[in-house]
């Protein structure tokens, strides 16, 4: 059953009461033409075709929105359309990703039909820096065309702050500030060019990843931010010819902002079983992690 989670006593109930159970179904095809695009985007020439396998972590391209222009808020981000809306922009003026946990049950195919069931199953406020959050979790279902059970089942977090919330405030623990050991690092840049094709890929309006005075001076951010499943996608294929096996689950978590023309390094190192992935900001902070097993 849904629930709601509250760590702020005097939250009002309401508005996470009226997300909750909200359901929505999807349907898209695994496109050759738009999978090619991410191949271009990551300079890698796979020479996919339709019938093979799509990549794991590449599933984040399908399932785009198609609210229409008017149901756009200022911020770019689908409102009463969308599946997440949001409940009251007077109070959450500012949305961000959060990071999402993927199990694998099987493979999607390039050039099959797909569909998605979607239903929001959390929704939690809480106290971050000198503001609130409030945390919305969508749980969905995958399903390939003659398939009765989910190729995939991934919970994403939808993340809403208010206005007063700090953003260099960080949510890392301090474990997750302690150094680590990287067997393999790689440092890139995500330029405009680079942060535009995927946000164009993706279908992504929202207009901290290409309005800068927006971004700066109505959100407050020092800069264009990178969208956080971009450096997810950068890292997955930085090992992707070191895994002996698609992953079987994956949880990816966006800790700090990253910033366009920043440098990011993008580490990884082996575990027992699986792999500890993480991207650093200028500063040596971890700003996406990532588990595979």
């Amino acid at each position: 059953m849904p629930q709601i989670f509250t760590e702020n006593d005097d939250m009002t109930n309401d508005m996470a009461h009226a997300l909750l159970g909200r359901k929505a179904h999807f349907d898209d095809v695994c496109a050759l033409p738009l999978v090619r695009r991410v191949g271009a985007l990551l300079d890698r020439d796979l020479n996919l075709k339709d019938g093979d396998v799509l990549p794991r972590g590449w599933q984040a391209i399908l399932f785009t929105s198609f609210a229409p222009q008017s149901a756009l808020g200022k911020d770019g981000v689908p409102q009463q359309a969308s599946l997440v809306p949001n409940p009251d922009p007077a109070i959450w003026p500012r949305k961000v990703f959060g990071g999402r946990r993927t199990e694998f049950f099987g493979d999607l195919h390039i050039g099959s039909r797909v569909t998605r069931e979607s239903e929001i199953v959390g929704a939690k406020e809480k106290k971050a820096g000198n503001g609130r959050l409030l945390i919305v979790t969508v749980r969905s279902q995958v399903f390939e065309e003659g398939t009765t059970e989910p190729v995939l089942v991934e919970e994403q977090d939808h993340i809403f702050r208010d206005a007063d919330h700090a953003i260099a405030a960080s949510t890392q623990s301090q474990h997750e500030q302690e150094p680590r050991t990287a067997s393999i690092r790689q440092s890139i840049v995500v330029d405009p060019v680079m942060l535009f094709r995927y946000s164009a890929i993706t279908f992504n309006a929202h207009r901290i990843h290409f309005d800068y005075p927006y971004t700066t001076q109505t959100e407050g951010y020092r800069g264009l931010l990178v969208t956080g499943p971009l450096p997810t996608l950068l890292m997955l294929e930085m090992i992707r010819d070191q895994l002996t096996h698609g992953p079987s689950s994956m949880i990816a978590r966006n800790v700090r902002p990253l910033y366009c023309n920043e440098k990011v390094t993008l580490c990884a190192t082996p575990q027992s079983e699986g792999w500890t992935l993480w991207a650093e900001n200028e500063a040596g902070e971890v700003a996406v992690s990532v588990s595979l097993k």
